[in-house]
């Protein structure tokens, strides 16, 4: 019966999962970002395409690794410290035919809760580049319009503005794109807000929080407000 439980748990667990990261992966797939407009004289958009300086799977695995190693590593801690502090270890958990020790099964639960937060933020995160339609700084370089189909600027000929060149702000879809975009076109109306930044920051302050709550070792006051630091540190 307990057993019966626990594999409940554990699908129920992956559904929630599933669901939460499922708006994400629709949008990955299907999604439009919003078509966004801009002023032909708006340089913020003109710069020339560079790839990443952190690549989105260097950073993914990068955070995934390291929150698990901190759980890991944390949570054999408190086995042993326990085990030694009592007459007899833990007694396992035991799921069908396999004893599984108690360590592992909170190393599970807090690096589950860390995965569904992960999901969630970045669900989030997507759903506002797709919203937003924010030009990222290449967009220009990737597009390559024709300005020649496009009313960019006029002159203004009454008032105190005569014989002045004003931009207009104009409307432009990716058909009216002439550049070698291969593929990257769409991303490049995703600049905001950063999954780089949402991502980093959120592996930073959930693991800050939770050395907080777990690394309760006395030989230093400060070196918990160190690790906390360095995590901040290597997020920005």
């Amino acid at each position: 019966m307990h057993t019966r439980r626990r594999i409940l748990r554990i699908v129920l667990d992956l559904l929630c999962l599933f669901l939460v990261f499922l708006p994400w992966i629709i949008l990955q797939l299907v999604g439009v970002p919003h078509q966004r407009g801009f002023f032909c004289n708006d340089e913020s958009i003109q710069y020339p395409y560079r790839d990443n300086t952190v690549t989105n799977a260097a950073l993914t695995s990068t955070g995934i690794v390291l929150a698990f190693l901190v759980f890991l590593v944390i949570e054999l801690a408190h086995h042993l410290a326990d085990s030694r502090s009592d007459s007899k270890s833990p007694a396992p958990f035991r799921i069908a035919c396999l004893n599984v020790p108690r360590f592992v099964a909170a190393v599970y639960t807090v690096y589950g809760v860390f995965v569904f937060g992960l999901a969630i933020s970045q669900t989030l995160t997507n759903i506002g580049k797709y919203t937003t339609g924010r030009l990222r700084p290449h967009f220009l370089d990737l597009c390559r319009p024709d300005y020649a189909t496009l009313n960019c600027s006029y002159v203004a000929m009454d008032g105190i503005d005569k014989g002045v060149e004003v931009f207009n702000y104009v409307m432009i879809d990716d058909d009216q794109c002439r550049g070698d975009t291969r593929g990257r076109l769409k991303d490049s109306r995703l600049s905001f807000p950063s999954g780089h930044a949402s991502f980093s920051m959120y592996v930073a302050v959930f693991l800050g929080f939770y050395l907080q709550a777990r690394l309760t070792w006395k030989g230093s006051k400060l070196l918990r407000h160190f690790l906390q630091a360095l995590l901040i540190y290597v997020a920005i």
